[in-house]
């Protein structure tokens, strides 16, 4: 669809993660694997945890990260499953399982694992993208598009991740709700009518023909030499 490759030079971290695109971000991924399990550390202490254990259930982590990179899925899930058997609450462990699971196309259980650390840690924002991005490997937008609304719920500093959810929405045909995202993208980036000409498009199709001309004449009034609402 047109309004898709409009966002072609939109800024954004992240889109569709194919398997080589998740291997290729191992590094990235196992430094923020390694800091989630730090950042529990005060509340495992709080639910009895030992020292050791705490040790213990972040060798196994690491070691799981380990053959991740190496492309020893098998091994790498079994470290994470003896991680957990120290740790139940260990909510980075069910964050690298999620991600070996859409790795080795197991996505049911990736989901079931990532909700659990959302439970965990409902705060962080890679485990609603990894939700998301687990769905998209299934196929189900509508699901993908459901993690990107929590995360804007129950986190922060997420605006890099806005305009991926405005493609769910397009493609989903849910018009509307791509527009008032659009719209939010502009006052997160602080760049408004970054987004004039698919803005003008959405309006079309959710069938505010009126609207969308008189948003087109505004902004021609506004900018007379502009090449491409001149051409819109």
């Amino acid at each position: 669809m047109s309004i898709l490759r409009c966002f072609d030079n939109c800024p954004r971290k992240l889109r569709t993660f194919t398997k080589i695109a998740w291997i290729a971000s191992c590094g990235l991924l196992l430094t923020v694997s390694t800091g989630l399990y730090a950042q529990g550390e005060k509340e495992k202490e709080e639910k009895g945890l030992t020292k050791y254990e705490r040790a213990n259930a972040e060798y196994l982590l690491i070691e799981a990260q380990k053959f991740f990179l190496l492309e020893d899925y098998e091994r790498a899930l079994a470290f994470l499953e003896q991680s957990l058997k120290v740790d139940v609450n260990n909510h980075a462990a069910y964050f690298k399982r999620a991600e070996t699971y859409l790795v080795t196309e197991k996505y049911d259980l990736g989901i079931e694992s990532i909700q659990k650390a959302q439970e965990l840690l409902p705060d962080n924002k890679y485990y609603y993208i990894l939700a998301a991005q687990l769905y998209k490997a299934k196929k189900d937008l509508d699901g993908a598009a459901g993690e990107y609304e929590k995360m804007l719920t129950n986190t922060s500093d997420y605006k890099e991740y806005l305009l991926d959810l405005v493609d769910l929405y397009v493609e989903l045909e849910k018009y509307d709700k791509a527009l008032t995202t659009l719209e939010s993208t502009e006052k997160a980036f602080n760049a408004p009518n970054k987004f004039m000409l698919q803005k003008k498009e959405m309006l079309v199709l959710t069938g505010r023909i009126a609207e969308a001309k008189d948003y087109l004449k505004t902004l021609l009034l506004n900018d007379q030499n502009n090449l491409e609402l001149l051409s819109a």
